[in-house]
């Protein structure tokens, strides 16, 4: 066997910060016995400071930053260590997740003043700050909540913020479009020039009808007729740009399952944000804020630390989060469908994640899509919980008290109602809603239908 060697990546680490800190742990992990209840009160308060703080450190010269090393997979005789216990060696990884993972998670419900952007599984959302305060998903085992949050010195761009909830290693094009949108969104690009570079999300057909409605809201459209900056090309999905970016990175997600599905997607997803940062070193500058994946994220138990993860968009704060039913916006049911649904009828069965809101429109969309009964669907029904989530979860040990409820909410809405009934016969009328204000012109978390 050779031995392991290791590449530096385009991928830059977190720096250290110029003031000791007053952390009372000195360990790169606290107790899992003990997370949360009595992780230190200093430790704890100081996240969101932290965090801040690291913001714009990266562009002092006085502390240049570091660049992430990752094993290098040479030939097939070369034993790889996995990605997160290769990241677990890190000090300025850990501290990332250690920051994040210190406090419990945050409650978001219909008493939170912030308004609220939910990302369900399989689903990417794009927003900046006029249109939201926070982005957040939840509900993640061996699942990956993925979140960037991307400037641009000089740029009159609000930060933009995406983030999606994957499943599977399959997401590499999706991926790739979120990244391309930022590039978008920081070279003044329209949702018809996206459409130019061959970008295949259903969502630029129908989220950017309210463009010039949103002028008020949103200063992305101030701009976007300057687009001498911009080049594409008809084979690839790029965007050029002469405006520097600098790329927030925070992921979370997986835990030290059985079957290691959560190390599959930690691998597969690091790796690609790896070769995406090498190919877009011109003008991307990514760095890996925030990361708590797979034996990071584990109590030592084979459990998830976390599952949800929230990110303010204007400060660029990452916190643990819990997301109520009551501001996960319109239509979760039927968005919980879509994981169930069969796959487009196509050459190619690729997965995709729905992108629900973007930064060109106010308005959250749900795109057509087809979906019916099968014939085992009232077998399913029939089974009882514990039965029941054996074969619908990839992680039955650890899934939350509701998922057998939500199951059985989403099958009996397969079971009685059709896709033609929701989306028109030819599965070409999307749903779209808007966020409400309230009487002072702050946005709410209610939605209403607009067509």
């Amino acid at each position: 066997e050779e031995p392991t060697s290791y590449e530096r990546t385009h991928i830059y680490l977190p720096q250290e910060e110029e003031e000791e800190n007053d952390f009372e742990d000195d360990d790169s992990f606290f107790d899992a016995d003990e997370y949360w209840n009595d992780c230190p009160s200093t430790y704890a308060s100081e996240s969101q400071e932290q965090q801040q703080q690291y913001q714009y450190s990266q562009h002092s010269q006085q502390h240049p930053p570091q660049h992430l090393f990752v094993p290098a997979v040479s030939s097939p005789e070369v034993v790889v260590p996995p990605i997160d216990e290769h990241l677990r060696t890190i000090p300025e990884v850990m501290e990332s997740a250690d920051i994040l993972l210190a406090n419990p998670p945050q409650c978001l419900d219909k008493n939170t003043k912030d308004s609220v952007l939910y990302v369900g599984q399989g689903e990417v959302a794009h927003a900046v700050g006029s249109q939201c305060d926070i982005v957040a998903s939840d509900k993640a085992t061996t699942c990956h909540i993925v979140a960037f949050r991307s400037t641009s010195c000089g740029n009159p761009h609000q930060p933009l913020v995406s983030m999606t909830h994957i499943d599977s290693d399959e997401y590499e094009m999706c991926l790739r479009n979120m990244i391309q949108h930022h590039k978008a969104h920081h070279s003044n690009m329209t949702p018809m020039m996206e459409m130019e570079l061959k970008v295949e999300d259903p969502f630029l057909q129908y989220g950017h009808e309210d463009e010039k409605k949103d002028d008020e809201d949103n200063h992305y459209y101030h701009h976007h007729h300057h687009n001498n900056h911009n080049n594409s090309t008809t084979t690839t999905t790029t965007t050029t740009t002469t405006t520097m970016i600098d790329m927030d990175i925070h992921i979370m997600g997986g835990f030290n399952d059985e079957d290691g599905c959560s190390r599959q997607i930690s691998e597969s997803t690091m790796r690609l944000l790896v070769q995406i940062a090498q190919e877009e070193q011109h003008s991307l500058k990514m760095t890996l804020k925030t990361c708590a994946i797979t034996s990071m994220n584990d109590t030592g138990y084979q459990c998830p630390l976390g599952r949800g993860l929230g990110i303010n968009i204007v400060t660029g704060d990452v916190f643990l989060c819990q997301v109520s039913t009551d501001i996960v916006g319109p239509q979760s049911t039927l968005r919980g469908v879509r994981l169930w649904a069969s796959p487009p009828h196509s050459e190619t069965t690729t997965k995709q994640l729905t992108t629900i809101h973007s930064s060109y429109s106010n308005e959250l969309v749900i795109t057509p899509f087809h979906f019916e009964s099968f014939k085992e669907i009232d077998a399913l029904l029939r089974l009882p919980d514990d039965i029941m989530i054996r074969y619908t979860s990839t992680s039955p040990q650890v899934e939350e008290d509701d998922f057998c409820t939500n199951v059985r909410q989403t099958l009996r809405y397969m079971r009685t109602i059709e896709s033609s009934m929701v989306f028109g016969v030819g599965l070409d009328q999307p749903l779209t809603y808007r966020r409400q204000r309230s009487c002072d012109g702050t946005l709410t978390n209610d939605w209403i239908r607009t067509n």
